[in-house]
């Protein structure tokens, strides 16, 4: 069994964006954040593990999830969370930022069908991803097609990924 991380008491909920709400799950949080405005931060309020968070999909919004002072959350991810189970993207950003912060991130391939390839991020033309003392985590214990960062052109179809390289 994964150890579940405490929740502090005088913490109303363990999602908060910050001068906003508090939320349940980085998926309703994020369904908050308005396309328009500016970038929000959600902090996370509690260490380790959680039960699993749905896949995300940020389209045209600016997002820093980032642990709050004080915890070291890790944020796992399963399609199995989700309404959607063949869902193959955790964190799809399409336009838009995302920053994580002082977040671990994990994700379970599932032992079954339903996708040619799952991926821990896909991206179709953000504006920026940066990881900052940030952990990736990808178990697979059926081998199965996955990867963790892949890059989709505006149709959807995927592209190669080219590493950028120096001159000369």
């Amino acid at each position: 069994k994964s150890f579940i991380g405490p929740i502090r008491g005088d913490v109303p909920a363990p999602i908060q964006i910050v001068n906003g709400k508090s939320y349940t799950s980085i998926e309703a949080a994020c369904a908050e954040v308005s396309e328009i405005g500016g970038t929000k931060i959600i902090e996370l309020r509690y260490d380790g593990l959680r039960e699993p968070e749905p896949p995300i999909r940020l389209v045209n919004k600016r997002v820093i999830i980032r642990a709050a002072d004080g915890y070291r959350p890790t944020v796992r991810f399963s399609p199995e969370a989700s309404l959607d189970r063949n869902r193959p993207q955790m964190i799809a950003i399409a336009g838009g930022s995302l920053e994580l912060i002082n977040v671990d991130i994990a994700m379970t391939v599932p032992n079954r069908g339903g996708s040619d390839r799952w991926a821990m991020f896909s991206l179709e033309r953000p504006e920026k991803v940066l990881l900052k003392c940030v952990t990736l985590t990808v178990v697979n214990p059926s081998n199965r097609p996955a990867c963790v960062f892949e890059q989709r052109a505006l149709d959807g179809s995927l592209t190669p990924v080219r590493p950028e390289t120096g001159p000369g």
